[in-house]
């Protein structure tokens, strides 16, 4: 393989191109030496035999080359370099009055000396510094003896020219070289979109810090609902704000600071804790989000959860502050938004939550395949065709296999995950229906998504889910948000504003485990809920003692004209009894469990053709 450390960080495939180009540039000028050296003309035949040698030097590069960029290793150059000199030399000596006076052949033996710092540039400057040394003296040897068998020294000012001029083309060269290196180590360090230092380098610092005893503070920023800045204004309006965050925390932190953006919608900053208080550093985070973001023409609200943690010299000490701050910023998540809050030792007794919570954060920073959505049908009860499915939280933790939702929910509850979480899921089953819908050519299939109490008392949430379900390009009837009654007890007024908001947008609306809860007729009456959910407790006892209460729930559904759907059918006979009680939707084992978007093609595709048609044929 070629030597890295002479092509500039350049990539084997790179560095055979480039040869190669250059093998076929030097092999046409090889050919065109040869041609002109044996066309009749007034020069003399040794002016043409100048030129045929040139030529055949020229080839003989070219053939050393090809095999560099076929073969690999450095030393057939070393030879090619020191041989074509010598070639030219002889030429010199051989024929000494054809090469001062005839200018054609004298300027044809000048190419290669021309052309040589270019070449071994490529293969590196000290390569180039090297033989442009050989070949100067070779030719320099050679005109003294030429000049001394014909008396004339005119032409040694030219090659002097020449020399010097080869000489300061391979100085160029090495500056040239030495600017590609050090834009490539910037690179290699640097966000190209805020043009602050990366996550390697941050954590290089750290480090570095750590090692000389040096205390310190790391700030852990992660914007809050930054999806929402992509989905409604467009990647690039977010790249500008990501920018323009940078430039907030440059100019809020103390100069010394180191700050960097981790990657996605997170920065870290690393502050020298002897000089600075981390109570005022807490103030200057905040003040990031007291003006708006301006992008595109637009006014953009942005706030952020920052968590900060203090070395405090134990060994292991950079990796121990990260995962402080990371989980800091849990906490202030927790707390709502734009919080700042500062690692306490009781942050990390919560033990297996804690590292859990951290695990569930990874997933869904980095996308993690182990966060997926199965989707169970939900299916017309006279004809037993599926007209929708509900989107279910299926997480596989490396180290627990599969988590139950209601644990996951429950920990994102807590430390500040719920509206991430729920941004994912919405995100995931939009996208899955979109292509099951195009896949399938159906046009009626809806998917159901379930969604937490806090996720609706987010001033966020009505935006954020349109936004999710018009990017995904499906209708929004096409999408049904599951709600429970536990909802009806937290802060009604403000949750009534964001379902009214979708429902107004074209959303339908669903009561989940209805009958189980707090809710009340009047309640009921101010909600815009379109579907009651029964929930699988009665389900299980209809045939006995649930039946009055189903026929209550239904009963209820018809005076407030909204669908029922009954939830966790498993038996014909729980089948048969809702039927003849009047419910229209089911849903349970008895139909399928919850299978992933694949699966779920695979059983429409079967379901249809057993149907003879689909929902939207």
């Amino acid at each position: 393989m070629p030597d890295r450390r002479a092509t500039a960080g350049w990539t084997d495939a790179e560095y055979r191109k480039v040869t190669r180009w250059v093998v076929y540039t030097m092999l046409l000028g090889a050919i065109v030496a040869q041609i002109w050296s044996w066309a009749p003309s007034q020069f003399p035949m040794s002016g043409k035999l100048i030129v045929a040698m040139c030529g055949l030097a020229i080839a003989l590069v070219a053939a050393w080359l090809w095999r560099i960029a076929n073969s690999g290793g450095r030393w057939p150059l070393e030879v090619a370099m020191g041989t074509v000199p010598v070639i030219v030399s002889a030429g010199h000596m051989a024929f000494p009055r054809a090469y001062l006076l005839d200018a054609y052949a004298s300027g044809t033996a000048a190419f290669y000396l021309w052309t040589t710092p270019v070449v071994v540039i490529v293969f590196g400057a000290a390569a180039g510094i090297r033989h442009t040394v050989v070949s100067s003296l070779c030719i320099g040897v050679s005109l003294v003896v030429t000049v001394g068998a014909i008396g004339q020294w005119t032409s040694i000012r030219i090659w002097t020219m020449v020399t010097a001029t080869m000489i300061g083309m391979t100085l160029l060269g090495r500056v040239l070289h030495d600017v590609a290196v050090e834009r490539i180590r910037v690179q290699a360090i640097h966000d190209p979109v805020t043009g602050l230092p990366n996550r390697r380098h941050l954590e290089a610092v750290l480090d570095s810090l750590i090692a000389r005893n040096v205390a310190v503070v790391v700030i852990f920023l992660d914007l809050d609902n930054f999806k929402l800045v992509n989905d409604t204004l467009g990647h690039h309006a977010g790249d500008d704000i990501l920018a323009a965050v940078g430039e907030r925390l440059r100019d809020c932190l103390p100069r010394a600071a180191a700050i960097g953006r981790f990657g996605g919608d997170e920065f870290v900053a690393v502050v020298d804790a002897s000089v600075n208080d981390v109570g005022d550093l807490r103030q200057r985070v905040e003040s990031l989000w007291q003006e708006p973001f301006a992008t595109g023409g637009q006014l953009f609200h942005l706030r952020g959860s920052a968590g900060l943690a203090l070395s405090r010299g134990r060994a292991d000490e950079a990796r121990l502050i990260m995962r402080e701050a990371d989980l800091a910023v849990l906490a202030a998540k927790s707390r709502g938004r734009a919080q700042s809050v500062v690692f306490e030792p009781s942050m990390d007794s919560a033990g297996d939550d804690l590292d859990f919570a951290q695990a569930l954060h990874a997933a869904l920073r980095f996308e993690s395949d182990a966060l997926w959505v199965g989707y169970q049908p939900i299916v017309d009860l006279p004809t037993r065709r599926i007209v929708g499915v509900e989107a279910l939280l299926r997480w596989t933790h490396p180290e627990l296999g599969t988590v139950s939702p209601v644990r996951v929910v429950s920990v994102a509850e807590r430390v500040g995950l719920i509206n991430e979480l729920g941004r994912t899921v919405c995100d995931i089953a939009c996208r899955d229906l979109a292509r099951l819908r195009a896949e399938l050519g159906v046009d009626d299939l809806y998917v159901s998504i379930n969604v937490s109490p806090m996720q609706i008392l987010n001033d966020d949430f009505a935006a954020l889910i349109l936004a999710t379900i018009d990017d995904a390009g499906i209708p929004r009837s096409a999408v049904r948000i599951e709600i429970t009654e536990h909802l009806l007890v937290e802060d009604m007024d403000r949750a009534l504003r964001s379902l009214t908001t979708l429902s107004e947008a074209g959303i339908r609306l669903s009561l989940d485990d209805f009958g189980t809860g707090y809710a009340s007729l009047g309640y009921l009456g101010k909600l815009p809920v379109d579907t009651l959910k029964i929930d699988s407790s009665f389900v299980r006892d209809v045939e006995t003692d649930a039946r009055v209460f189903v026929e209550a729930i239904m009963a209820l559904s018809r005076a407030l004209a909204v669908d029922v759907v009954a939830e966790g059918i498993e038996s014909e006979a729980e089948e048969a009894a809702l039927r003849q009680l009047g419910c229209q939707y089911g849903q349970g084992y008895r139909y399928g469990k919850a299978v992933s978007v694949d699966e779920l093609w695979d059983v429409l595709i079967r379901h249809y053709l057993t149907a003879g048609d689909a929902p939207g044929g």
